[in-house]
């Protein structure tokens, strides 16, 4: 008797459940990002710039690895150690660094042959170059193990 009760109780909180995501999924409040097509709801990885970045902000490209490149054989004395996996996979773009992982000012030299972008600053994290937003901390971009010799 008790086993039907809980059963019924389960099949009915189920029904309600795909209700509701339906009602979600179709309705003006969903969640944008997943698939969903609500119109006022979150908007997952949806808002992105032209750039393929969140907010427009300024993002590495191709000159910046070859002045990186370029800046490490000028300074022979710099050597960086990568990440463990672990940490490496907790740094992503638009959050800010975790805590536990520090930053560290690049070199002068390297420093100075990188465009100045203001708002932003240059910093490293075991081999990964970032760009940091100044005002909130928040990580604009990352180029994965630049710093490797």
């Amino acid at each position: 008797m008790f086993r039907r009760f809980v059963l019924a109780a389960v099949i009915a909180a189920l029904g309600q459940a795909d209700r509701a995501a339906a009602q979600g999924n179709s309705g003006g409040n969903g969640n944008r990002g997943g698939g969903n097509q609500g119109g006022n709801g979150n908007r997952g990885n949806g808002s992105q710039g032209s750039n393929g970045h969140r907010g427009g902000s300024p993002s590495f490209g191709d000159p910046d690895r070859a002045i990186v490149q370029t800046g490490l054989s000028a300074n022979p004395g710099f050597s960086v150690q990568p990440l463990p996996p672990g940490m490496r996979n907790r740094i992503a773009r638009g959050k800010a660094l975790p805590p536990g992982i520090a930053r560290r000012s690049l070199p002068h030299g390297l420093l100075g042959q990188l465009p100045q972008r203001p708002g932003y600053s240059y910093a490293y994290v075991g081999a990964t170059l970032l760009l940091i937003e100044v005002a909130t901390g928040a990580v604009a971009d990352i180029l994965a193990d630049v710093l490797l010799r």
